[in-house]
């Protein structure tokens, strides 16, 4: 081993099968939350409307704040417009799972899946 490098291919191993089990993990967690069956709309904390992700459909939600559209299609619901300025909340694309949320902070407006029974807690330690 020279004494002149800092990273030898041991430590590039190391980094590599650490970063594999790390993406491993993220993907079974990220796989494991069930898919939802409705999404629930909210303004300003104040519930406006509650869908059911197993009918296509495009809404138009409207407040003092400004308006977000959204559309369900296949199961999956996103914001497809809205009259905020960065629209990220468009940007975020397509949710589907329980506990997925998508938030417009300058609209007050924020959508969330949920599952049949509007479950608050997704698990409970004793």
């Amino acid at each position: 081993m020279r004494p002149d490098r800092i990273v030898t291919a041991g430590d590039v191993l190391v980094f590599v099968l650490l970063l594999a089990a790390t993406g491993a993990g993220v993907m079974m967690v990220s796989r494991s939350r069930p898919v939802g069956e409705e999404a629930v709309i909210e303004v300003n904390g104040v519930l406006r409307e509650k869908l059911a992700l197993s009918v296509d459909r495009v809404l138009r939600i409207e407040s003092p704040y400004g308006f977000n559209t959204v559309e369900v299609s296949g199961g999956r619901i996103r914001v497809r417009e809205a009259s905020c300025s960065n629209k990220i909340c468009a940007a975020q694309g397509w949710i589907h799972r329980e506990t997925e949320e998508i938030v417009c902070l300058p609209n007050r407006f924020n959508v969330r899946v949920a599952g049949r029974g509007g479950e608050k807690y997704d698990g409970i330690t004793r």
